[in-house]
């Protein structure tokens, strides 16, 4: 058992590594300069030579590296250059609403998977099987953004149990 957990969390650092890699590697091939996005449009030489100073992108790719991980592992995401906050600021601000958003359909998933999948098994080869296996593996085949789209238009356009965007007040 104490050897399948070592085998474990050593598969999650690699895998934690991997991610880590992507990211980076992602974020500087990626085509725009995050220091030309923060300081918006025309600045001058002085102000790129600063900023990129201040961000560490005059160091070598290695060096970024290491510090990137670093950070990482002691909880500095960085800043966002979308809102100027820190990262883990912006994350733990969403915290709720994904929480939310997973236990819901953790929920739903067993309100409706559960049944649906007794009464398939106990009515293996019938019409309520046959349907049932329709439509889980059409809804594992369509593409998630279009069933986002598809529920929002029956949930908040049809029904108007659910606001089109945002959360609703409590």
């Amino acid at each position: 058992m104490i050897t399948f957990i070592a085998k474990r969390l050593a598969l999650l650092v690699i895998t934690l590594l991997g991610v880590l890699s992507i990211v980076f590697i992602l974020s500087r091939l990626l085509p725009g300069s995050p220091v030309e996005m923060m300081l918006g449009s025309k600045p001058t030489a002085e102000q790129i030579a600063k900023v990129t100073a201040e961000m560490g992108l005059d160091r070598p790719i290695l060096v970024q590296y290491f510090q990137y991980v670093v950070d990482v592992l002691h909880g500095d995401f960085g800043i966002s250059l979308r809102t100027g906050a820190p990262v883990l600021n912006d994350v733990l601000i969403r915290l709720g609403a994904t929480v939310e958003l997973v236990t819901l359909s953790i929920f739903v998933a067993m309100l409706v998977g559960l049944p649906l999948g007794i009464l398939a098994a106990v009515g293996k080869d019938k019409p309520l099987d046959h349907l049932s296996r329709l439509g889980s593996v059409s809804a594992v085949a369509m593409p998630v953004f279009f069933l986002g789209i598809l529920l929002q238009l029956i949930f908040a356009g049809l029904l108007g149990w659910t606001p089109l965007q945002g959360r609703i007040d409590t």
